[in-house]
């Protein structure tokens, strides 16, 4: 495993980094639409690299769903 990949970001810090509120982000882990580590206490993590992959995701169009509409 990479040294980078060691570096676990809350949840937090991650919705920061990719501008939406972490309540989204929180709601995208849970329905499957983007990757998490979850910890043994279940708060969800993100490495570097996913955190990656949701912006690039996002970036090509790709958002996950929101609001009602996507339940």
């Amino acid at each position: 495993m990479a040294e980078d990949e060691l570096k676990l970001i809350p949840i937090s810090r991650a919705a920061a980094m990719l501008g939406v509120h972490p309540n989204t982000l929180r709601a995208w882990v849970d329905r499957g639409l983007v990757p998490a580590t979850r910890l043994p206490s279940g708060y969800r993590r993100f490495t570097p690299a996913q955190i990656q992959a949701i912006r690039a995701s996002m970036a090509s169009g790709a958002r996950p769903a929101r609001g009602k509409a996507a339940a």
